[in-house]
């Protein structure tokens, strides 16, 4: 039995509201915490933002909850189904934006952790310009499509389909650019100098989930409005207020696990011998293995910065390599 178009987006306020109480909570503790770590600068703006948006995303559902319920008097389905009523566009357009500042961050984070090369992140720098094109043609094709069956008309369909599907390349590629990019490091360090660091394996744990818990509901939310089922109004909400809360989870996660670990000491030194072949030769070197926290923005993880130095003690390892690891 499918649910009826006012109880779909009864049941999606009620979700948005539990998540983003949940949201609100977890961006208290990070701010709270980047405050205590004396770190912030663009993380606390991102968060400040998507915390500003998510408000007031929120605030439009109680109040088209309101309306829908008490105040009008033709029903909540006569009000629900009015699709041009400007709640519904303020809710889109802030949908829109919130995407693509989140999108634009992941770009950002996966920039950081390729140690700043543009070459690396042209696709998915696109790919968010292509989403805030298809999110503003969602907008207009909304406003001006004919009056009845206006989120199933023709001509609005592909661009929200677009809008779905963009947004959600845009995180799986920058989330696989993050794993291929520490898993290839962690292993040619690990391998050249049976040294390990399971900080930064955390980390990429951590982004994993969260990009999956993101993935999936938009991966539903396009099912749902593919197969036309008012289903998608409630994974509309919960899709919406997720954002917030894998934004801050995975801010949490690391810097608690940094805060934890800088309690027992934030340096470590260690020396051993290793041979790490390079450009075809083995070559007997000095490893020398620091620990050190990294207060880079784009994430806020604690790294191992591993140097080999040969007998002459050069450091053999190049700098964009060293760089790479400071996400």
């Amino acid at each position: 039995m499918s649910i009826s178009l006012a109880g779909a987006s009864l049941l999606g306020c009620i979700f948005a509201t539990f998540l983003y109480g949940i949201f609100t909570t977890m961006a208290a503790f990070t701010a709270a915490m980047l405050r205590k770590q004396k770190r912030g600068g663009s993380l606390m703006t991102v968060l400040g933002i998507i915390w500003v948006l998510s408000s007031g995303l929120w605030i439009i559902n109680v109040y088209r909850a309101y309306q829908a319920f008490i105040v009008v008097p033709d029903g909540p389905e006569a009000f629900y189904n009015n699709f041009k009523h400007p709640s519904y566009t303020a809710r889109i357009a802030l949908y829109v934006f919130l995407t693509v500042i989140v999108d634009s961050f992941a770009v950002y984070r996966a920039f950081i952790v390729w140690s700043k090369k543009w070459s690396i992140v042209v696709i998915p720098a696109l790919v968010v310009i292509a989403t805030a094109v298809s999110g503003i043609g969602t907008i207009i094709a909304l406003t001006t499509a004919p009056a009845g069956d206006v989120i199933f008309n023709s001509q609005v369909v592909p661009w929200i389909t677009s809008w779905i599907l963009l947004t959600l390349s845009t995180n799986v590629i920058c989330t696989i650019l993050i794993a291929v990019r520490i898993t290839s490091i962690r292993m040619a360090l690990r391998n050249a100098t049976s040294l390990g660091s399971n900080s930064v394996w955390g980390a990429l744990i951590v982004v994993i989930e969260s990009a999956g818990i993101y993935s999936l509901t938009a991966v539903v939310l396009c099912i749902c409005y593919l197969l036309k089922s008012n289903s998608q109004f409630t994974a509309l909400d919960v899709s919406i207020s997720i954002i917030g809360v894998t934004f801050t989870m995975i801010i949490l996660r690391v810097g608690l696990k940094i805060s934890s670990e800088a309690a027992h000491g934030s340096t470590n030194h260690s020396t051993g011998g290793a041979r790490i072949p390079v450009r075809g030769a083995d070559l007997a070197v000095n490893v020398t293995r620091l620990v050190e926290v990294s207060r880079d923005p784009g994430l806020g993880s604690e790294i191992t910065l591993e140097r080999a130095h040969n007998r002459e003690g050069k450091d053999i390892f190049t700098e964009g390599v060293k760089d790479s690891l400071a996400m």
